[in-house]
């Protein structure tokens, strides 16, 4: 089973918007999580959310940019702030129990 979702908050350069697939990871889930690490694509690289370093989120979650990332500023932004805001929505989100059990 799996679940797919989308949000959007915020307005102009502080527009969020994220598109979410909830899965087991021995279902397509996990086969679409294993292929967005090891199918690179120029400019979108995926990135484990993490905590804080060497910290993954449970359960893990995989960041991939919907935007080509041509600049040296936009790569800051993803590999640091968008990865841990993302990792702590992923562990509020369990806390709450939105997740089930992980």
């Amino acid at each position: 089973m799996y679940l797919i979702g989308e949000a959007l908050i915020g307005e102009g350069a502080e527009l969020a918007h994220i598109d979410l697939i909830v899965g087991d990871k021995n279902g397509p889930v996990g086969m679409a999580f294993a292929n967005a690490l090891s199918q690179l694509s120029a400019g979108h690289t995926p990135l484990l959310a993490v905590v804080r370093p060497n910290l993954l989120t449970k359960p893990a979650t995989v960041v991939i940019p919907k935007v080509t990332l041509k600049h040296e500023g936009q790569v800051n932004q993803m590999f640091g702030p968008v990865q841990a805001a993302v990792a702590k929505a992923v562990a509020d989100a369990v806390e709450e129990g939105l997740f089930g059990d992980v």
